[in-house]
């Protein structure tokens, strides 16, 4: 939220791999899986992740991610929004 506040785009490298991770899930039921007990916080998370070709598809869809992340609104644009 800070990076927001201050008009800058979210980078943290666990972020961009959820990211990436949810792309995918929208066209394989198994990715969908796995990306649900990873967001769920499911103890066989790590287990779906290892799933040949996820960690591969994740990896390739990082850039793509970070690369369409927009930046927020800064401070001043929120409160100019607020007012009105």
């Amino acid at each position: 939220m800070d990076a927001h506040a201050a008009g800058h785009a979210y980078r943290h490298p666990d972020w961009s791999r959820a990211r990436a991770l949810a792309l995918p899930a929208r066209r394989d039921a198994d990715v969908l899986r796995a990306e649900r007990a990873v967001a769920h916080l499911v103890p066989r998370a790590l287990g779906a992740l290892q799933v040949p070709g996820i960690a591969d598809a994740v990896s390739r869809l990082v850039p793509e991610v970070e690369q369409h992340m927009p930046a927020g609104p800064g401070r001043e644009d929120l409160l100019v929004a607020l007012a009105g």
